[in-house]
């Protein structure tokens, strides 16, 4: 049968979605979809495999990564579920809601192209700067303007809550972009690091390969607020586009940013 797909993109995350609240496939294997569609080379090239469905009369998203493991839905992900589901005429109020593996997630909606979502209340340590961070690995290039790390812990609230800690690392100007590539080599665990440059109180620059963007700039947001770097709201430029990072007054982080179309096509699934 021909499945049909839509691929959404917002910060330079692409994803994959599939609207099967017509067309339920109970017993399809998603995992080894996600696998094909989302290939870089044979697939549409994604981070990720969303299939919308129902349950009763509200939506349910399940998200599965291109290696086919079950997902949570990340910010990415829900922004690109919203917007469909705006586009599809499933907009309540000022909000787009549905339900996921993690329980209920809203999406504000600010206008027809851009979203916003809360990621919770993240705890940021603050700053240090430690002699022989093994990241920097001696690098002069890295180490130039370094200000230092604040690891941002998981939340009582929001989507903070189950994640471990990150490190943020700051630096006092743009990011040393040539030396970063040398970084995730030294750093296996690629999502446990996210690297801002602080260009003025109004603009972070923010880099976190592996990881969710939208995520990274909210990390970004809440370690340099520790520091007082920045505004309460921020400009994040994660070298895809913009994102917006805003931080409320109970200290809840919200990041916003456009949802465009990537492509539309079929694929043949064997049932």
């Amino acid at each position: 049968m021909d499945l049909p797909f839509t691929k959404l993109r917002t910060a330079g995350d692409a994803w994959i979605l599939l609207d099967l609240r017509n067309t339920p496939m109970k017993d399809a294997d998603f995992s080894a979809i996600a696998r094909e569609l989302c290939h870089r080379t044979k697939g549409a090239c994604s981070s990720g495999l969303i299939v919308l469905e129902t349950a009763g009369r509200e939506p349910v998203a399940r998200a599965w990564s291109r290696t086919g493991t079950i997902s949570p839905l990340h910010p990415a992900a829900s922004l690109c579920t919203a917007r469909w589901l705006f586009d599809t005429g499933n907009l309540s109020g000022d909000a787009i809601s549905f339900q996921t593996l993690q329980g209920s997630q809203e999406v504000l909606v600010l206008d027809s192209r851009i979203f916003s979502i809360c990621l919770g209340i993240p705890v940021a340590e603050k700053i240090k700067r430690t002699p022989g961070e093994p990241w920097l690995g001696g690098d002069s290039g890295l180490q130039k303007n370094y200000i230092g790390s604040s690891r941002v812990k998981p939340g009582r609230s929001g989507k903070f809550k189950s994640e471990q800690r990150t490190a943020v690392m700051l630096w006092d100007g743009p990011l040393p972009k040539k030396q970063l590539r040398t970084i995730s080599s030294r750093q296996p665990e690629s999502n446990s690091l996210v690297y801002a440059g602080i260009i003025s109180r109004g603009r972070i620059e923010v880099h976190a390969a592996g990881s969710d963007a939208l995520r990274a700039c909210g990390l970004a947001l809440a370690a340099a607020r520790t520091g007082g770097f920045c505004e309460q709201e921020t400009n994040c430029s994660t070298g895809d586009g913009f994102v917006l990072a805003y931080m409320a007054a109970d200290n809840s982080v919200f990041t916003a940013g456009s949802v465009s179309y990537c492509l539309r096509g079929q694929w043949w699934y064997e049932d």
